[in-house]
């Protein structure tokens, strides 16, 4: 092949046709653009924890009990562990928590992830220490480690190693701490973050003041040595070679043997070992690092970052769709102007080029029109990847810094895929001719052939805005009932704040003197929320079979500030019963209750029945609760104000907060805001979900007002015709148009199905959820209609007000 010949030919022929050649690389251009911008997101999140070079030897440790499989496991677990067996080189048990660092003015500014962890973190996670030394890291309490952009933060260009900060991490106590070093950034895709890395002395003791118990008082001892004390988790390395199953047999065999050990003492001394009781039908499992991010949902208390494997396949499959769009729209534009070119390809043949020279040449311009797009993607990708990050809260750039190779691999083999594709159909169609009809310019295969492949191609366009579009609008009616659903709480002025510092009982007391204020309470948490707290029980009706459910402690007018329903017996009242419980209706069908009232379970007597309500999202469906009173273990304030002078009731709180002698700044937040914050996902998803469909309909409708063009071109005698003998401008349009309604509503009959099936699945992530309405998807079938007979009526219009004149001549 000459490819300086073809070269020259193929630039003649763009340059010729020059609105085609436009609309040619733009399409493209959007299309890879998209593409490029999915690959790269595509790319991070199944290469999440892929920058750990060790991500193969690490797993988690998880615990399997009656209540499930929970993330979290004892300290103690890990070091034990690392003892008894060979195969195992690290070991590490870490939580993380916010923290807060004080500024010289006596303002604090927020920070995340501080990570409290033994001296293996290092090692294990292959933290790359750039100014400073971890060494004695274990032993030194007051040192903690800074990322370097925190370090940038808060020293600029200077050293930070040794300098003093004061420190606020969870709980509300400041810590003077010195900078033993900076570290490296850590990946964004990865579920193990880390802003700031202390050891877990500083970390038991800031457990110590968050941590809320329902028996013996907890000490620091009993942190890092009781095994019923499950609250962080564990990360075990191995060594090369080993086997993680084999490994999971040894360890459950060694968990058997210490619980059959402690159940012989059991029998001795029934007293000492009580707690170890129900730890002992406890097994573990070793999870893969590679698994972690996508492999998490089914494990409770888990608090790494989860994928959605959902969302992974969806932009796949529409990334591969809007490509597919875009070599149609290039085919529908080609074969409109292939009846111009015919003639100079008959020229071609009679001067001795064979039929290979010819599809060789216009599969050369074809992959040249998608190399000329692929930089035009690029730049459509770098601004279009920043709005899909911030929808998908992903800072994902077009850096090419990860996963270079794979990422021109794939980009390059989509654009020669692109131009190899589409050419290839056009030259086989274009070179198929009669070289005297060419000549004598006779209606070669476009007047011919029936354009079934075409057809079919563009209702494949349609189809697939309409179900992009469809899925747009059912996942908005869904997060609408989401968020306008009865949750069993009365959301109107319910304000939540967190107790930080404050005295929450000075606090209280100053609030209930404003007549805007209608009542105050706490408990661990306000629902809806996001917090866990599995107990498990001894089923009333059967007290040898455990059951599982979720328990929470709160103050005196829970009820009454929430706004949830008392169904029988009495509330918590003060100078009443204080070791009582309150159970919602799952909770008293999960027991087993018959009388109910007046009945005992293991947390105390049964004072009072309550409605159900939605503890978390409508994901999921309402658990079983007990609910316990314990004014000490007041982690969250409830605040239910008269909505009639809200700005002027939420100034006075602040102002309350400010002289019950809290150190921290004060926040609260709506009812209503924490439940949108729940569906964040899901809006994002429908927004992104949106904008794919724009772009589709974008790209769809390019190569529909190629495929006008051709119908226009193919019909110029015909039309003519028609206007000698009286058609109006009016009817040529519905003639001209009437293939087109028949193609939309042959797209939506597919579209429908497929639409429905998709919004299903989705729909299943939800325990409460709307109806698939018929409505929306005529919804999206109208609108599709509407915005292809805009894009053809043009072309259609400009064919009807022709001369017949001219349109005859033309032929």
């Amino acid at each position: 092949m000459n490819i300086k010949k073809n070269l020259l030919l193929s630039f003649r022929h763009l340059i010729a046709d020059r609105v085609n050649t436009v609309i040619n690389i733009a399409g493209l251009a959007l299309a890879l653009g998209t593409v490029t911008v999915v690959l790269v997101f595509v790319l991070n999140e199944f290469g999440y924890n892929s920058s750990f070079p060790k991500r193969d030897r690490i797993y988690r440790i998880l615990e399997t009990s009656n209540m499930g499989t929970g993330s979290n496991t004892p300290y103690i677990l890990g070091k034990t562990l690392k003892e008894q067996f060979a195969e195992i080189k690290g070991a590490i048990h870490h939580f993380t928590a916010n923290f807060e660092i004080k500024q010289e003015d006596g303002e604090y500014i927020q920070e995340k992830e501080l990570v409290f962890a033994d001296s293996d973190f290092f090692n294990m996670f292959d933290v790359q220490i750039i100014d400073g030394s971890y060494e004695g890291f274990d032993e030194t309490l007051g040192n903690i480690y800074l990322c370097r952009e925190v370090a940038a933060k808060h020293f600029g260009n200077e050293s930070a190693v040794g300098k003093i900060l004061t420190v606020r991490a969870s709980g509300g106590s400041e810590y003077r701490m010195t900078v033993g070093g900076v570290f490296d950034n850590f990946a964004p895709n990865v579920t193990m973050k880390a802003q700031a890395i202390a050891n877990m002395k500083m970390g038991f003791e800031v457990i110590m003041k968050n941590i809320v118990t329902t028996g013996m008082p907890v000490t620091v001892d009993d942190l890092s040595t009781q095994w019923n004390m499950a609250i962080m988790n564990g990360y075990l390395l191995v060594h090369e070679g080993v086997d993680p199953n084999f490994l999971t047999e040894k360890i459950n065999l060694f968990s058997k043997e210490r619980c059959s050990a402690i159940e012989a003492e059991w029998d001795d001394d029934e007293d000492e070992l009580y707690e170890d009781e129900d730890e002992s039908y406890n097994t573990y499992a070793l999870q893969p690092m590679s698994d972690i991010y996508f492999g998490s949902a089914h494990i409770f208390a888990n608090q790494t970052e989860q994928g959605n494997l959902q969302m992974i396949y969806v932009l796949i499959s529409v990334g591969i769709a809007i490509l597919l769009i875009a070599c149609i729209n290039y085919l529908n534009l080609t074969l409109a102007q292939a009846f111009a070119q015919t003639k100079n390809l008959a020229v071609r043949k009679i001067c001795g080029a064979t039929r290979s020279n010819l599809v060789g040449q216009t599969v050369f311009e074809s992959v040249l029109i998608a190399f000329i797009a692929l930089p035009f993607a690029t730049i459509i990708a770098y601004y279009l990847l920043p709005v899909v990050g911030r929808l998908l809260e992903k800072p994902y750039t077009l850096t090419f810094s990860s996963n270079l190779v794979s990422f021109l691999a794939v980009i390059v083999c989509f654009t020669v895929f692109a131009g190899i594709f589409s050419g290839l159909f056009i030259s086989l169609q274009t070179t198929s001719f009669n070289l005297v009809d060419a000549l004598k310019r006779k209606a070669i295969f476009i007047g011919n052939q029936k354009l079934t492949l075409q057809n079919t191609l563009v209702v494949f366009q349609i189809a697939v805005f309409i179900v992009l579009l469809s899925s747009a609008f059912i996942m908005r009616k869904q997060i609408s009932y989401a968020l306008t659903a009865d949750i069993g709480i009365d959301k109107e002025g319910l304000v939540r704040i967190p107790v930080k510092d404050v005295n929450y009982e000075v606090f209280r007391q100053k609030l209930l003197k404003n007549p805007d204020v209608r009542s105050v309470s706490g408990g661990i948490f306000v629902p809806p929320g996001n917090f866990d707290m599995r107990i498990s029980m001894p089923k009333v009706s059967n007290p040898s079979e455990m059951v599982t459910m979720n328990g929470t402690f709160v103050d005196y007018d829970f009820l009454e500030t929430m706004g949830i329903q008392l169904l029988s017996g009495e509330d918590f009242a003060r100078g009443g019963k204080t070791g009582g419980v309150l159970l919602n209706k799952s909770a008293v069908v999960m027991l087993g209750l018959t009388d109910v009232i007046g009945e005992h379970t293991s947390w105390g007597e049964v004072l009072g029945v309550i409605s159900d309500f939605n503890i978390t999202s409508i994901h999921s469906e309402i658990p079983p609760l007990v609910m316990g009173l314990n004014s000490s273990s007041i982690r969250e304030i409830a605040v239910r104000i008269n909505t009639q002078n809200m700005q002027e009731t939420i100034q006075f709180i602040e102002q309350s907060w400010k002289t019950a002698n809290a150190t921290k700044p004060f926040e609260f937040g709506f009812t209503d805001d924490v439940l949108k914050r729940f569906y964040e996902t899901d809006v994002r998803f429908s927004r992104l979900t949106a904008l794919l469909a724009f772009g589709a309909i974008l790209i769809a409708c390019m190569g529909l007002f190629g495929l006008s063009l051709l119908d226009t071109k193919r019909r110029t005698k015909e039309i003519g015709i028609r206007k000698i003998n009286g058609a109006t401008v009016a009817e040529v349009m519905v003639m001209l148009n009437r293939g087109f309604i028949y193609r939309v509503l042959a797209a939506f009959i597919i579209a429908t199905p497929v639409a429905w099936l998709a919004m299903q699945k989705w729909l299943d992530s939800f325990a409460y959820r709307t109806s698939v309405s018929w409505w929306i998807f005529a919804l999206a079938g109208m609108a599709a209609l509407a915005i292809i007979l805009l894009t053809v009526s043009l072309q259609s219009w400009r064919s009807a007000c022709r001369n017949p004149v001219e349109a005859l001549r033309y032929e």
